[in-house]
């Protein structure tokens, strides 16, 4: 019970899960100790600690827009990465894996991740499931400043890449950090979560969406309920104004 209030201090706090994870993991060796030196008869870490998941937060249009405009003056490197995710839908992995091959005038094929590797080295992998391969349409302004970035900011990278990242830190970390420097408290992977959010608000239905982020529909009902919720609440409101 005590290490369970430490938890949920810790999520109120605002702690990362994995900072919380991390002193779970310190606290458990530390009781597996006092029990194998018959300090306690039993590890009470080994009761299955809850960990609290935060809600993803979803940007709108215009949150969205004012954020890219900032990263666009910050690194045109990253505003490219930011764009793939909350316009494109794709994930970390998908973006850095992404070659020049693979971008088309109205779609974009996504076949490929960047990770790391056993050996700790990174490159290319497959994909998250068989679902992840697919086929993203994307606009014509997309399709500009991508052309536009590849014949003015492009850097060498001998894999052809878009993004000449060695590792997912840049993704992961460092453009969180200027997210929260700039008063948005979101991870990266949420930008990717801003875009389905975005295209099930307009209308379209889940199988679609699924198919453009390259997810199942089951997950894609748990993870986005709370968007059908807020659709149904203004449908309501709608009906009442009609009838």
């Amino acid at each position: 019970i005590h290490i369970q209030n430490c938890v949920d201090d810790m999520y109120l706090k605002k702690l990362s899960n994995g900072s919380i994870y991390t002193y779970l993991c310190k606290i458990n060796a530390i009781l597996n100790s006092a029990v194998e030196n018959d300090i306690i008869n039993k590890n009470p870490c080994k009761v299955k600690v809850k960990v609290k998941k935060p809600d993803k937060t979803a940007l709108t249009t215009f949150e969205l827009e004012k954020l890219l405009n900032i990263v666009k003056n910050i690194d045109i490197h990253y505003y490219i990465a930011c764009m793939l995710a909350s316009k494109c839908g794709l994930r970390r992995g998908e973006i850095l894996g992404l070659t020049w091959d693979n971008i088309k005038p109205d779609y974009i094929k996504v076949d490929k991740q960047w990770k790391q590797n056993k050996d700790k080295s990174w490159g290319f992998g497959t994909l998250k499931t068989n679902n992840s391969y697919r086929e993203v349409p994307i606009s014509n302004n997309i399709y500009k400043d991508l052309m536009y970035y590849k014949r003015e900011f492009k850097t060498i990278d001998f894999n052809n890449r878009l993004l000449p990242y060695i590792t997912n830190t840049p993704l992961s970390k460092t453009l969180p950090n200027i997210f929260r420097k700039h008063g948005f408290d979101i991870s990266f992977h949420e930008l990717r979560h801003t875009y389905a959010t975005i295209m099930i608000m307009q209308g379209l239905d889940f199988k679609t969406v699924a198919d453009l982020i390259g997810d199942d529909v089951t997950q894609l009902n748990k993870t986005y309920s709370h968007v059908t919720d807020e659709m149904r609440n203004k449908a309501r409101e709608t009906i009442k104004n009609i009838f």
